[in-house]
């Protein structure tokens, strides 16, 4: 990942409503409806939970609208808001989408994707170190691995049941906004994985188990390089290998050979040869990251 220091990410290319009644939240639906009207229906998503787990805040996000509800001061969750999240159409990213769909009432979202899904189809310098296809990535991470971008992550930790300003709303706004454009710039390196696409896009949650339904386990080209199985495999070989070395010890053969190259040649054969490919795997990984 870029260790550079990037420009902050701002709205200027957003039109940045506040909805706080049930008719803004409704005003605010129609307009970014209307601007996704002749896209792909493609939508940035987030929330923001008090420390009850109370949602306090949904931002939503198209590529030129960016609306955040919030919620205690409209005073329920407006029914227009409420078809969105559930229509199929309506594809709803962000990190940790899974998360948010979670969080919402009996967890009734249709089609929500996952940009750390998405950003591993193509960068697989995760699967190296062996980090599961389906971990989460910080939103900031991508935002300057893909945009160039920086967040601002101050308000991280925040109590979002606290009365709110307008730099409040701002830093929201900034994570769904944010969001459909990382979506976009990877799309231009990867066109093949738009939305919908089950590597990274679920299409409801089990409303019993809570599981996304629809989203594969894996991606096959992160998972061919992943080097957690390759972790396994040298921890199972310490352990035969210290299983042998007793062997060698607890056996007092009168011979140049030990009891293993004798009595046990398949296993010793076999060991000598993992070790030595092992090896080899991992001076070409080093030499792939270099």
């Amino acid at each position: 990942m870029p260790s550079h220091t990037y420009p902050p990410f701002t709205l200027e290319d957003f039109t940045f409503v506040v909805a706080t009644t049930v008719d803004e939240a409704d005003h605010g639906m129609r307009q970014l409806m209307t601007s996704a009207a002749s896209s792909d229906n493609v939508f940035g998503f987030d929330i923001e939970l008090t420390p009850a787990k109370a949602v306090r805040l949904i931002q939503v996000a198209s590529r030129t609208h960016v609306v955040v509800f919030d919620i205690a001061l409209i005073g329920t969750l407006p029914v227009c808001l409420s078809k969105f999240v559930a229509n199929p159409t309506n594809t709803k990213i962000g990190v940790d989408i899974l998360g948010d769909a979670r969080a919402l009432p009996e967890s009734y979202m249709r089609s929500g994707g996952e940009l750390s899904r998405l950003h591993r189809t193509i960068d697989h310098s995760g699967a190296i170190v062996g980090i599961n296809f389906a971990n989460c990535v910080a939103l900031a991470t991508l935002s300057e691995h893909w945009i160039n971008r920086s967040l601002d992550k101050t308000l991280q930790k925040y109590d979002w049941s606290q009365a709110l300003r307008t730099d409040h709303y701002t830093y929201a706004a900034v994570d769904a906004a944010v969001a459909i454009q990382i979506y976009d710039a990877i799309l231009e390196k990867h066109p093949s994985m738009a939305a919908p696409n089950p590597f990274w896009v679920f299409t409801a949650i089990d409303p019993l188990s809570e599981k996304a339904i629809g989203l594969y386990d894996e991606y096959p080209q992160y998972s061919a390089k992943n080097s957690a199985p390759i972790k396994s495999i040298e921890a199972s070989l310490k352990k035969i290998q210290k299983a042998m070395k007793l062997a060698d010890n607890t056996d007092n053969i009168p011979s140049d050979q030990t009891w293993n190259e004798m009595e046990n040649q398949a296993m010793f054969t076999f060991c000598a040869d993992l070790t030595q490919a092992l090896a080899t795997y991992r001076r070409n990984v080093a030499s792939y990251s270099n």
